[in-house]
């Protein structure tokens, strides 16, 4: 079973995209999927299974742990999976890359379509570390 990570401080947002891939997921996959949620990325850290998710979705912009130190922790404990980066800001490759880490940006407002797309695919790519 495949397991995605949603990590936003907008409770809001949070619920939404959750929802929104669940119900994509359900209609179109031909497979199961877990899909948790948080809105603290320094909590997720303490996690021990956070290594486990084949995605993880991120916000850039959160107040206590912005999504580049979130994932530059990641990186530090070993997450080699797959990152989806979101953000209502214009952010720069140049900005994440030097992380040397499977990064795709999406910038918000995103159409549920085409980030559900996108990580159907993911997911679909016979399994190796991404």
């Amino acid at each position: 079973m495949k397991k995605i990570l949603i990590v936003d401080d907008n409770v809001q947002s949070l619920l939404v995209s959750q929802k929104s891939l669940q119900q994509w997921l359900k209609t179109n996959a031909p497979y199961q999927c877990i899909i948790d949620i948080a809105h603290e990325p320094a909590t997720v850290l303490l996690t021990k299974d956070v290594l486990s998710y084949d995605i993880i979705i991120t916000d850039w912009s959160m107040p206590v742990m912005d999504g580049l130190t979130f994932i530059t922790a990641l990186k530090e404990n070993g997450y080699k999976n797959k990152i989806i980066l979101e953000s209502g800001a214009d952010i720069q490759e140049e900005e994440y890359a030097h992380l040397n880490m499977d990064i795709t940006y999406f910038r918000k407002p995103i159409d549920p379509s085409e980030i559900n797309k996108f990580i159907d695919a993911v997911i679909r790519r016979p399994y190796i570390s991404l």
